[in-house]
């Protein structure tokens, strides 16, 4: 046929410009619409669950408290000012990464 080559450079260009600029192009316009988290987004709700859950571990940890001064009689000194330390530490480790954000 005497346009074949016409055809065959036609489905080129189609198979090229679907591929690369309206695949290249579908995320950001996703991003746009709000319809796909932003990498930014994402790593915050990333954040925001662990900051939960450590929130949560660290007020049993706080509720158990009392259970913990009545048992110190019975473990070694030690253990419970490492304890104690510890608690502190995650608190002010969940203070500085609400100041991050």
């Amino acid at each position: 046929s005497a346009h074949r080559f016409n055809m065959s450079m036609a489905t080129t260009a189609t198979v090229l410009f679907t591929t690369f600029v309206l695949g290249g192009a579908t995320r950001p316009l996703l991003l746009k619409l709000g319809l796909v988290p932003s990498k930014d987004a994402r790593a915050r709700q990333q954040i925001k669950a662990r900051d939960d859950a450590a929130k949560r571990e660290a007020d049993l940890m706080l509720n158990s408290k009392s259970e913990l001064d009545n048992v110190s009689e019975g473990l070694h000194p030690v253990r419970v000012r490492f304890r104690r330390a510890l608690r502190c530490a995650a608190r002010s480790l969940r203070h500085l990464d609400a100041e991050l954000l």
